[in-house]
């Protein structure tokens, strides 16, 4: 990059950016527990940020980044931006925690630290997608009982 241009795109983000208002997380087109397996859409909505050419937003599970989303619309006035992230949920994530993070990356000349502003924790609730597992192994168990019992009893009567 030329200085010309380093100094024409510094100044346009200088006068044009504005930090994030904000960000929040949410579920899409679902409430409640999530069933092991599924699919799941999360989106995280930054609130008036510009110029979004220059936005990323991180993706957290806990602590850890899992995925990282540049926004490549090009508009300079501030507005609001959503981003999603797919996730399928196994058991071990019951409980997990995640969050979203908007980043303004405006720093061209290396001086400044980017802009970030962080979403609320959503935690989410894993469970077995199946009920019917949950009466089959229910089933085992009392048929085992039951064969223990008429076993005993028989072998009482018999002996």
């Amino acid at each position: 990059m030329t200085e010309g241009r380093r100094d024409q795109l510094l100044w346009r983000v200088l006068v044009f950016s504005e930090t994030p208002d904000r960000a929040s997380i949410s579920t899409v087109g679902h409430t409640g527990p999530m069933i092991k397996g599924r699919q799941y859409e999360l989106q995280c909505d930054i609130h008036k940020v510009a110029p979004v050419e220059f936005l990323t937003v991180n993706w957290y599970k806990g602590d850890t980044v899992v995925e990282n989303i540049t926004i490549t619309d090009s508009s300079k006035s501030p507005g609001n931006v959503s981003a999603r992230l797919q996730i399928s949920p196994s058991t071990d994530d019951d409980g997990a925690q995640y969050r979203c993070e908007a980043e303004l990356g405006w720093n061209i000349d290396g001086t400044r630290p980017p802009l970030k502003v962080s979403s609320q924790v959503l935690g989410i609730t894993v469970r077995y997608g199946n009920r019917t597992m949950f009466w089959a192994v229910v089933g085992s168990f009392v048929g085992l009982a039951l064969v223990m019992v008429l076993g005993y009893l028989l072998k009482k009567r018999t002996g």
